[in-house]
């Protein structure tokens, strides 16, 4: 995992929780998270540790943590340097089928990236238009 990743979820933890259940977190975890370089590669186990923890002290299932962590990522990544992406979308719909390209695109330069594929199928439904990936 990119250390972006861990930067972002403990930082998702803090905004959502603040600093002292962090540190509670930071504890249960075991692992020393004062400094992570956002392109370098860590152990996966490192973020599994720290999402069993915020689990385990939040007192809610590690999904919830995900959940959290994604809507978090969604919104830092946004209005960070990663904003320019986001941007050359249209709607919610675009920006998903076109993920896959944006992370080629990033590991050009991040040879051991190996990012999530999705798969965004649109549907119309009775209330709305659902998009879905897979």
């Amino acid at each position: 995992m990119y250390g972006m990743v861990n930067k972002f979820l403990i930082e998702g933890l803090v905004n959502e929780y603040g600093s002292e259940t962090w540190d509670k977190i930071e504890k249960q975890s075991g692992v020393n998270t004062e400094f992570f370089v956002g392109l370098e590669q860590y152990p996966d186990q490192i973020t599994y540790d720290i999402v069993g923890a915020a689990a385990e002290v939040l007192e809610i299932s590690a999904d919830q943590v995900l959940e959290m962590f994604g809507k978090n990522w969604v919104e830092m990544t946004a209005k960070g340097e990663y904003g320019h992406y986001y941007a050359l979308a249209d709607d919610l719909f675009d920006f998903l089928e076109n993920l896959d390209s944006m992370h080629k695109s990033l590991a050009a330069g991040l040879p051991e990236l190996r990012p999530p594929s999705l798969y965004a199928l649109k549907t119309r439904r009775q209330y709305g238009t659902v998009a879905v990936c897979v």
